[in-house]
């Protein structure tokens, strides 16, 4: 592999960089991170301008041999184009957030050295921002812009499928075998994984909505009427009000993924709002007709 070009593609925490570095030292291929066109390395929070920014990556895509690895891709696209593969890593949420925590300590204890100096709000911003950004705009786009090259495209879940892949890659180039087949999707396995966590995540979601909802509902109507009653109505209104919540907003920002994730159409919704906040406040109601 002594001539090869891989552009490696993924969200915070996918694994690129530990994947662009094993590729590196296993194969002897000079590798690059696009944060690095980005950002003027020589001074702190420095933006290089784009015509810098486009200038380096042009005079590293004409060398024979590359590995690219970064997130970018509204810029750059020729980088797709000279690619000899274009690695598009999809983990799970769940193992994504874990990298981006773990490096989030080991950057801030001093075990680990970082481009940038890690903060509290550059972690709040990959876990809850960038993350889900990626995943509902920035993915679909990728998909589509890679489409064209979608015969030299891979899609993973984990680095260590990216590496096995070149290992057998290299195997079959030295002995003429033939290049083994790209993959493309998710393994069974991997899906069930995902959805049994977006379950639980699910399941804990319910429980805080009706825990906090019914706390408060309890409050209120001790202090209106001086003695407590919770009634099945309230329950149900909860119910149908996190139904609501979940399927308009917080299944999207979830583990699992799939086509079939619909919004609730918006007269549905308003229909099923207000059965909510009627059966939530019925028995508010009741002592006043008393």
């Amino acid at each position: 592999m002594s001539k090869i070009r891989i552009r490696i593609i993924g969200g915070c925490g996918s694994g690129k960089s530990y994947t662009a570095r094993e590729l590196s030292k296993r194969y002897g291929i000079p590798y690059f991170e696009t944060d690095n066109f980005v950002w003027d390395r020589s001074t702190p929070y420095c933006r290089n301008t784009p015509e810098v920014r486009d200038a380096q990556l042009a005079e590293i895509v004409d060398r024979d041999s590359w590995i690219i690895e970064g997130v970018h891709y509204k810029w750059g696209s020729e980088s797709f184009r000279q690619a000899d593969f274009i690695v598009l890593i999809r983990p799970n949420r769940f193992t994504q957030d874990w990298r981006v925590v773990r490096r989030f300590v080991k950057t801030r204890l001093g075990l680990e050295q970082g481009n940038y100096k890690q903060t509290f709000r550059n972690l709040y911003e990959m876990l809850f921002e960038w993350n889900r950004k990626y995943v509902r705009v920035d993915l679909p786009r990728i998909m589509e812009l890679t489409e064209e090259y979608k015969h030299k495209r891979i899609i993973v879940k984990n680095n260590q499928e990216i590496l096995q892949w070149f290992s057998f890659y290299k195997d079959s180039v030295e002995t003429g075998d033939g290049v083994p087949v790209q993959t493309e999707g998710e393994g069974s396995m991997g899906k069930l994984a995902t959805f049994v966590l977006e379950l639980l995540r699910m399941c804990l979601l319910l429980i805080l909505t009706i825990g906090l909802l019914g706390g408060l509902e309890y409050a209120i109507f001790k202090l209106l009427y001086g003695w407590t009653i919770y009634s099945g109505s309230a329950v149900v209104g909860n119910i149908i009000l996190f139904f609501v919540l979940y399927r308009n907003y917080w299944q999207f920002r979830g583990w699992f993924k799939s086509d079939k994730n619909q919004r609730l159409g918006q007269h549905l919704t308003r229909s099923l709002i207000g059965l909510s906040l009627l059966l939530i406040l019925l028995p508010f109601a009741v002592p006043l007709l008393k």
